[in-house]
């Protein structure tokens, strides 16, 4: 049988007694590599240059004893298997030292049970070292979870079954602007969902206890400290006890607000350009179509022209002429509005804030060269509210609506144009109201097109509505016309959605 290493240190003052226990130790099957010392001095020198895996210490020595040996030990923080052997120690004694950290005690004269205490104290105090590791290990893995929980940048929660909160990391202190011991306890849904999900994320929490796969990934908003609200994107994973029964919740939020918020402006955006693409289309056919006719005009008259000098027919040049000079001018003055239109959405404007009702009495004054020849009366209510907007463009629609009513008023025999505004749930809803002409419903969307006329011996190519529409869509508003059809009169209403000021 191999002998087994054994580092001893032994604290004793006589050396035969030291040699009798080394033999003692080799009889039980040690090989024991040794260092005698009897001073402090030694002991501490020993201890600090080498590794013992046993103390075999006497109890009385001139200039030492076991008791401080074993201080020596424990201040320097050392677990070695510190065996007292002595020729005369009583029980009281014996019962002091082992009250002090000695493991064991034997008498010199009755050495038998040495191997026996070897082999049992080295057993413990492996036990010992091995359950200070998992101790450490434990101690280690636990910073490192907490380190990890407090340095996330994801709110981490737990919940217990009833949905308190059990734990509330670093980031979820600073996204909800509640300290941990505020909440620790508090019902999870009563403190931080919204009143309009109360019904439906409680149900995601039983399914998730439930262990449901289905419901591991959600997304809700949660109301913070300030009582705004954000958007986060959650992650569940069940919590169990150590007999593997649920009894709780940890879950994971990102808070995705500012993603959603990219996601939806994207998703307007691209609702807005697929209708601009629409809008150009349209544009481009009825520019096409509508500078035709001026052409064809002059094309047909230089026709007629060119006839009438062959055939000498002097007296018809200035008619041929006229109509060909009319035609260009109507091209040019449809060149000029479509001109017009198209830098309305290039030009700079200065965004501020507005009495509506200064607006709709300076646009009134605009018009009152054409109101001085009808019996119209305009009616502009006293309450209309501030709006942020362009001055001019804003002039210019109320304007461009006035002269419409105008233009189309009929024979009304109180003719009347007003200009007010209601209240719908989310905003204001602004009109032009005349009781004259009415348009059919089947042309309450083509009005507003390029050189769209209804009365084709009106004044005017058909762009006035097509400015009018353009300038609050400028100002992020809608418009709609609202008629019952022909004599019923015609409601021009718009809203004006613009709210920051300055310059676009």
């Amino acid at each position: 049988m191999v002998a087994k290493p054994l580092r001893i240190l032994i604290v004793e003052d006589y050396e035969d007694d030291a040699l009798l226990l080394i033999n003692e130790v080799k009889k039980n099957g040690f090989d024991p590599v040794c260092e005698r010392v009897d001073e402090q001095g030694l002991m501490e020198k020993m201890l600090d240059e080498r590794e013992w895996d046993l103390l075999l210490v006497d109890y009385v020595m001139p200039e030492f004893n076991a008791l401080k040996a074993l201080e020596v030990i424990h201040e320097r923080g050392l677990d070695i298997p510190f065996i007292i052997v002595s020729g005369e120690i009583g029980e009281a004694l014996a019962v002091e030292a082992m009250r002090k950290g000695a493991h064991d005690y034997l008498m010199k004269d009755n050495l038998q049970r040495l191997g026996s205490v070897i082999d049992r104290e080295l057993i413990e105090a492996k036990t010992r070292r091995e359950h200070r590791q998992s101790v450490d290990g434990l101690k280690i893995a636990k910073e490192f979870s907490e380190n990890l929980l407090e340095t996330a940048d994801t709110l981490i929660v737990t919940l217990n079954s009833e949905a308190c909160i059990t734990m509330f990391n670093k980031h979820a202190e600073d996204l909800t602007g509640y300290k941990k011991e505020d909440v620790i306890g508090r019902n999870w849904f009563e403190l931080f969902i919204p009143q309009t999900d109360t019904q439906v994320i409680p149900k995601v929490f039983l399914k998730a206890l439930e262990n449901m796969s289905e419901v591991s990934r959600y997304e809700n908003s949660i109301i913070l400290k300030s009582g705004k609200e954000r958007l986060l994107s959650w992650r569940n994973s069940v919590l169990r006890d150590i007999s593997g029964n649920i009894n709780g919740l940890l879950i994971l939020g990102i808070d995705v607000s500012e993603r959603k918020k990219a996601e939806e402006e994207r998703e307007a955006l691209m609702c807005k350009l697929k209708s601009r693409n629409k809008e150009i289309k349209q544009f481009t056919y009825a520019v096409s179509h509508d500078l035709k006719s001026p052409l064809i005009t002059i094309q047909g008259y230089l026709g007629y022209l060119r006839k009438d000098v062959l055939e000498g027919e002097a007296k018809d040049f200035k008619s041929d002429i006229d109509y060909i000079n009319n035609a260009a001018i109507k091209m040019k003055n449809m060149l000029d509005e479509l001109l017009r239109v198209s830098r309305l959405g290039y030009a700079l404007y200065e965004i501020k804030k507005l009495s509506l009702g200064n607006i709709a009495d300076e646009a009134e004054q605009n018009v009152i060269g054409q109101l001085s020849k009808t019996d119209i009366k305009i009616k502009i209510a006293k309450d209309l509210d501030d709006v942020h907007g362009d001055e001019i463009k804003l002039i210019e629609l109320f304007q461009n609506l006035l002269e419409n009513s105008i233009k189309f008023m009929g024979k009304q025999e109180r003719p009347v144009v007003e200009v007010g505004q209601r209240k719908s749930v989310n905003e204001n809803i602004y009109y032009v109201k005349d009781n004259g002409m009415g348009i059919e419903p089947q042309f309450h969307e083509k009005i507003f097109g390029v050189f769209d006329k209804l009365n084709k011996k009106s004044e005017g190519i058909g762009m006035g509505l097509t400015i009018v529409k353009k300038i609050v869509e400028l100002h992020e508003g809608r418009i709609w016309v609202e008629s019952e059809g022909s004599d019923c009169g015609t409601t021009f209403c718009f809203t004006l959605n613009k709210k920051k000021e300055g310059k676009v």
